[in-house]
């Protein structure tokens, strides 16, 4: 993507917002940000948006009157395109779920993607220009944020033919297909562009799918993960899709930070480490799960699979088979030997050097 160093934001002050449910006393003046790292995005690229909601008061529920855990946003998109072609018009977001960021409940903060129209069959972004977009809540509508969409690179273009269905955008974005029957072919339509189109971000979003749905597929192969680990590190079973998830896992972590779907990432990835015994790697992308994404939904379980994870590191040693006492002390018992062989050859050579020089004394 273009441009990943500059920011933009639009602001929005919301005069009164109208929760759910709720009462007089919920219409709390607030503050509404959306941001992006940068103005300029290829066709065929998703545009990522940070939204962000800022309270003067903190948020309860209108029921029991406890903080909130999650703010519940409905958003639509207004897109036009400096020509007014493809513009597209009340495009919904999917309901989005802002997490608290703070205790005290006054700022609730989510990414999200402006990708493809699945009612039109065509990207949101569909043709090099500038495009104006607009993002309306309930009652109110933000400044109009200017993108740049430069024409996509030849590897692009690559990628976007490979995708040549609709529903393998579906899948790749939500993992979901219109009939299990056609999934191998939208799988396979991703490991194409894996493999043909390495580097652009497609090929990195397709490899993170992939990893994610044969990660999936693994657990539920084998429910008993652990008996399964030990046998699988004996070699007693052998499955290629402990490999492959991690094959693909690993080149998506390569997606921007911000890019929802790299959070699940690292939450898959250090499973098939763990399996393939790489503790340390495991341990590390957990170490980054848990500092990048605090408050995500993977981000929260970071320590508490870590600690598990260790857990069975420690079972593990404890049950390996231990070598019988003879063979154990065979090593200790050779090396003496051989240091007591040195030490009696050096004697008997300084032995023959003080015989030599006492008779050539005595003529």
């Amino acid at each position: 993507m273009v441009g990943l160093n500059t920011t933009v934001k639009i602001t929005l002050v919301t005069t009164s917002l109208l929760f759910s449910g709720a009462t007089a006393r919920n219409h709390i003046p607030s503050v509404i940000e959306i941001s992006s790292r940068g103005k300029s995005i290829r066709v065929g690229d998703p545009l990522t948006l940070k939204l962000l909601y800022k309270f003067e008061q903190p948020q309860t529920s209108p029921h029991n009157g406890q903080a909130r855990k999650y703010f519940r946003h409905h958003a639509y998109l207004d897109i036009e395109h400096e020509n007014g072609d493809f513009s597209t018009k009340g495009y919904k977001l999917f309901p989005i779920d802002l997490n608290l960021e703070d205790s005290l409940g006054l700022e609730y903060s989510k990414y999200f993607l402006c990708f493809y129209h699945p009612g039109e069959n065509r990207f949101l972004f569909p043709i090099p220009g500038r495009y104006s977009v607009t993002v309306r809540g309930w009652r109110n509508r933000s400044e109009p944020l200017d993108i740049s969409v430069e024409p996509a690179s030849n590897s692009e273009q690559l990628a976007i033919n490979l995708l040549s269905d609709p529903n393998d955008y579906r899948f790749l974005e939500y993992g979901s297909h219109e009939d299990p029957e056609k999934r191998p072919e939208r799988v396979s339509h991703l490991k194409q562009v894996v493999e043909q189109c390495e580097g652009t971000l497609l090929a990195k979003w397709a490899a993170a799918r992939l990893g994610i749905e044969e990660a999936k597929e693994l657990e539920a192969k084998y429910p008993a993960g652990v008996e399964f680990t030990v046998q699988y590190r004996q070699k007693k079973i052998v499955e290629p899709l402990v490999r492959q998830a991690q094959l693909h896992l690993s080149k998506a972590l390569s997606l921007p930070d911000e890019f929802p779907i790299r959070e699940r990432v690292l939450y898959e990835l250090p499973k098939t480490e763990f399996i393939r015994g790489n503790y340390k790697k495991a341990f590390s992308l957990l170490d980054e799960l848990g500092a990048k994404y605090p408050k995500g939904k993977y981000g929260k379980r970071a320590s508490s699979v870590k600690e598990e994870l260790k857990r069975l590191k420690e079972r593990e040693l404890e049950q390996s088979p231990k070598p019988p006492l003879g063979q154990a002390s065979r090593p200790a018992a050779l090396t003496v030997v051989v240091a007591a062989v040195a030490v009696g050859i050096v004697l008997i050579g300084l032995i023959l050097v003080i015989k030599k020089k006492a008779i050539s004394r005595s003529r």
